[in-house]
């Protein structure tokens, strides 16, 4: 059914962006920690690995849900 193909092609494409939507988003967080915080500039670099971090074991957990949809499994089978 091409509604079907349709609505699954574009939550493949959904789920392709939330890993850099996720990212930017905990980033934009370190950004506002360092102009904010008094000692922010000091701890830049670790606050950027806290991101990396935070966000690797995020991905870790939605990575299931992201091979599901890559191996054309429908979404109905979760």
């Amino acid at each position: 059914d091409l509604h079907k193909e349709y609505r699954r092609q574009r939550q493949m494409c959904i789920r392709d962006r939330v890993g850099a939507i996720l990212f930017h988003a905990l980033n934009g967080l370190r950004v506002i920690a360092v102009d904010f915080w008094r000692l922010g500039a000091r701890y830049q670099r670790p606050l950027f690995w806290a991101v990396v971090g935070i966000w690797t074991v995020l991905m870790l957990g939605f990575t299931p849900l992201h091979l599901i949809g890559f191996l054309y499994v429908p979404m109905t089978a979760l």
